[in-house]
């Protein structure tokens, strides 16, 4: 059997904003709340990896989500090829 691969924060950051982007894409448009649970990732995880994708331009927001008390939430797509 061989050695474990040892994995870095920054490996796994990377493929925890892999797997937000990936969720988007699928169920787009989607919240950060339905990201988190999704993905099973924190709700500040996931804020971090949007901001990131934001970033990135690689999502857009789309709108807001009503709520019961609070900021609303946002919604994210993904940003069409060619629109960066």
């Amino acid at each position: 059997m061989g050695t474990p691969v040892k994995r870095t924060s920054r490996d796994i950051r990377t493929a925890n904003r892999y797997e937000v982007l990936r969720q988007i894409i699928a169920e787009s448009p989607t919240s950060r709340q339905e990201l988190a649970a999704a993905t099973g990732l924190s709700l500040a995880t996931v804020a971090t990896l949007v901001g990131e994708l934001l970033d990135l331009r690689m999502i857009t927001e789309v709108g807001f989500e009503d709520s019961a008390g609070g900021a609303p939430g946002a919604w994210w797509r993904s940003t069409p090829r060619g629109a960066r």
